[in-house]
């Protein structure tokens, strides 16, 4: 976190007022000591260069069991035409649109959670659900902010010409690890720290 600070700094010759981080890889059972030995590392690094800017951290989970779909309007007899473009008004229900969101009913009670949809199933397939946990918001993003802004991070990633499943940073940080673990030996060029090229 000090780093990518300290980047910023540099760059923009100011330290963030506001800081986003959305964390991959935490199951449900690892969700309290995310928030605990996390988010006091954010703020150590926060203390250390003497500032105080709002953090807002998400928990991402793509390893779902859901599955979510939407009744056919057409066959339920509350429209004649169905408000999904790949409904052929012969099945009873349908994957719901890429953006679709899904944030009551069946969310948990006690945390800060939503299911977006992120991009359309393939033929004859389900759409696949990502789940986002809001541990901590001070900037009091509204639900409606936070999840379009998840929603549209899904589009920011250059190696793909659509959405992906997960927020663009995610993506990346799989990538790093992932090239780092199985190329790299010893301690990266630090020219190319900054660099999204080679992902």
């Amino acid at each position: 976190m000090m780093k990518a600070l300290q980047a910023f700094k540099v760059k923009r010759g100011v330290y963030p007022e506001n800081v986003i981080v959305y964390r991959d890889g935490v199951g449900d059972s690892q969700l309290e000591t995310f928030v605990r030995r996390e988010i006091l590392e954010y703020n150590a690094a926060f203390s250390k260069l003497g500032i105080s800017p709002k953090l807002t951290a998400l928990v991402v989970q793509k390893r779902l069991l859901n599955r979510f779909f939407e009744e056919c309007e057409v066959l339920a007899g509350r429209s004649d035409r169905c408000s999904n473009f790949q409904c052929r008004g012969n099945q009873k229900y349908h994957c719901p649109t890429a953006g679709s969101v899904v944030d009551t009913v069946v969310v948990s009670a006690k945390l800060f959670d939503f299911f977006i949809i992120p991009c359309e199933a393939p033929p004859g397939a389900s759409s696949r659900p990502t789940r986002y946990i809001v541990v901590r918001d001070d900037m009091n993003w509204s639900s409606d902010d936070l999840q379009i802004i998840s929603h549209q991070l899904c589009y920011m990633y250059p190696n793909w010409q659509g959405p992906i499943r997960v927020p663009s940073m995610v993506m990346y940080a799989h990538r790093m690890a992932y090239l780092f673990g199985k190329y790299v030996n010893g301690t990266p060029n630090a020219a190319i720290c900054d660099k999204l090229h080679y992902l």
